[in-house]
C-alpha cells in the first residue's frame, strides 16, 4: 500500500471496507495502520475485533492487550480480554478481565451482563440472577432495543423473574407461610414475603399538600381496624338505590372531578380536565355539606354522618358517587395529606375493573368497602363497556391520637389564614 496515503485516509478506507462487509480489506488496511502507528487504539481495538469475530481469539488477544496497555482504565477493552479468554476457555482469566473492567466501572453494564453469563455457566444460577436484577435497574431505556444488547435484555428478565419464583416457592416453604393469613401480622407478613420475592416498587406517602410524620406507611388498610366497614356494607342496597335514582333522572348535579382553570398546569390530567368521564356527585366537598345533594340521599348521608369522617375545616370531608365512564384510566396521582384516609364502598362494579395503590392492584367488588391511604401514589381504571360508580368519602387516620385530631385542623386552618391574603 501506498506510503503517500495519509493515515487518517487509510482509518477511512478501513471503517468504509468494514461497513459493506469487505472483512479481509479491512483487515488488511487495519494491519497497515497498526504497522505505521502502534499507537492508534482505534486500529488496534478494530483489528482485534476484527479478529475476534473469525474465530481468531488468540490473535485476537494480543491486539487487546496491546489496546489495555496503551489506555489502561478502559472497562470496555476489559470486556474485550474477557471476551477473548472466554473464546479461549480460559475461565480464570476470563473472570480476571470482568473483574477488572467492573473496578474501572462498577455501573459498566455490559460486564455486569458478562458477569451474569459467566455465574450461569459456573452453575451460580442465584447469584447471576441478582447480577441480571442490577442490570435491569441501571441499563438506560434507549439501549434496551439496540440489536447487540436486546436479546440479553430479554433474557436477564426471564432469568429475573425465574429466580424470583423459585424464590417465593423456597421461601413460603421453609418460612411455612399461611395460604391465607389470619391476623393483620401474619397479613404483614405475608407481604413482607411477596415484596422480598417479587421485587415489586416500593412506595411511600407522597402528599401533594401536607405530609404528617411518622405515621405507617400502608396502602390497603386492614378492614379490622374498622370495625363500622359491616354497618357500610351491609347498607348497601340503601345506598345503591339512592344512587341509581339519581343515575336515572340524568345524574343532576354531577361534575367534572378535575376542573383546573387556564393557566394551570394539567401534567397527567390534560386528558380529564373538566371531562365528563370521570364525574363526582359531592356530598361533602372541602369540609362543606351540599345541602342539595345531600337532600336527596338521606339514608347515605345519615350513614356517613355516624362514621369517623375525616373533620378538618375547609379541607375534609369529602364524600362523594364517583362515576367512571368505560375505557376511562385515572392517571397515577397521590392525594392531598396523610392524616386521612379514603374508603371505596363499590355500588356498580362491571369487570375489567381494576384500582391500584402502590405496589397492589385490587379489583372492587360490589357491596365491599375498602380503605386506603391516597397519599400513596394509586389510579383506577375502567377496562369495560358499563359505568363504574364508588362511594367515596374520607376518615381519620386510625393512628392520630384525640388531641392530634383536634389540633390537625387548627394548624391547616392557620395555613390557610397566613395564604389569604393571595
Amino acid at each position: 500500500m501506498s506510503v503517500d496515503v495519509s493515515l487518517g485516509e487509510l482509518i477511512e478506507r478501513a471503517r468504509a471496507r468494514a461497513a459493506v462487509g469487505a472483512m479481509n480489506e479491512a483487515r488488511a488496511i487495519w494491519i497497515e495502520v497498526v504497522h505505521r502507528a502502534p499507537e492508534n487504539v482505534d486500529a488496534t481495538i478494530s483489528l482485534g475485533m476484527l479478529l475476534l469475530q473469525e474465530s481468531q481469539a488468540g490473535a485476537a488477544l494480543e491486539y487487546f492487550k496491546r489496546a489495555a496497555q496503551l489506555i489502561p482504565k478502559d472497562p470496555l477493552i476489559q470486556l474485550y480480554l474477557a471476551l477473548c479468554h472466554r473464546a479461549l476457555a480460559d475461565l480464570g482469566e476470563e473472570s480476571q478481565a470482568i473483574e477488572k473492567a467492573l473496578a474501572l466501572d462498577p455501573y459498566f453494564y455490559p460486564a455486569l451482563l458478562h458477569r451474569a453469563m459467566l455465574l450461569e455457566r459456573t452453575g451460580k444460577m442465584r447469584s447471576a440472577a441478582r447480577v441480571f436484577e442490577n442490570v435491569l435497574k441501571i441499563v438506560p431505556d434507549g439501549d434496551r432495543a439496540l440489536p447487540q444488547f436486546a436479546s440479553m435484555i430479554q433474557y436477564a428478565h426471564k432469568a429475573v423473574a425465574r429466580n424470583r419464583s423459585e424464590l417465593k416457592a423456597f421461601l413460603q416453604h421453609n418460612e411455612q407461610s399461611p395460604a391465607t393469613p389470619q391476623t393483620w401480622e401474619e397479613a404483614r407478613l405475608s407481604k413482607a414475603l411477596d415484596q422480598l420475592a417479587s421485587g415489586k416498587k416500593v412506595f411511600y406517602p407522597d402528599p401533594v399538600r401536607f405530609y404528617y410524620p411518622e405515621l405507617p406507611s400502608v396502602q390497603f388498610y386492614d378492614d379490622r381496624l374498622f370495625p363500622w366497614l359491616a354497618t357500610l356494607e351491609a347498607s348497601t342496597q340503601q345506598i345503591r338505590d339512592e344512587l341509581l335514582e339519581l343515575i336515572n333522572a340524568g345524574r343532576p348535579n354531577f361534575a367534572p372531578y378535575i376542573q383546573k382553570g387556564p393557566g394551570s398546569p394539567l401534567n397527567q390530567w390534560e386528558q380529564l380536565n373538566y371531562s365528563p368521564k370521570w364525574s363526582s356527585y359531592f356530598l361533602w366537598q372541602n369540609g362543606v355539606k351540599n345541602e342539595e345533594n345531600c337532600a336527596r340521599c338521606p339514608q347515605t348521608v345519615r350513614l356517613l354522618e355516624s362514621l369517623p369522617m375525616a373533620d378538618i375545616g375547609h379541607f375534609s370531608p369529602n364524600a362523594m358517587f364517583s362515576c367512571l365512564d368505560p375505557h376511562t384510566v385515572i392517571p397515577p396521582h397521590t392525594g392531598e395529606t396523610n392524616v386521612r384516609l379514603v374508603t371505596h364502598l363499590a355500588l356498580v362494579v362491571p369487570d375489567n375493573c381494576v384500582f391500584r395503590v402502590g405496589n397492589e392492584a385490587r379489583q372492587w367488588q360490589e357491596g365491599k368497602a375498602f380503605v386506603f391511604d391516597d397519599s400513596v401514589e394509586h389510579e383506577a381504571r375502567n377496562d369495560s363497556d358499563q359505568l363504574r360508580v364508588v362511594l367515596i368519602f374520607d376518615i381519620w387516620n386510625p393512628f392520630l391520637s384525640e388531641f392530634e385530631r383536634q389540633r390537625i385542623p387548627s394548624l391547616l386552618g392557620a395555613v390557610n389564614r397566613y395564604f389569604a391574603e393571595a
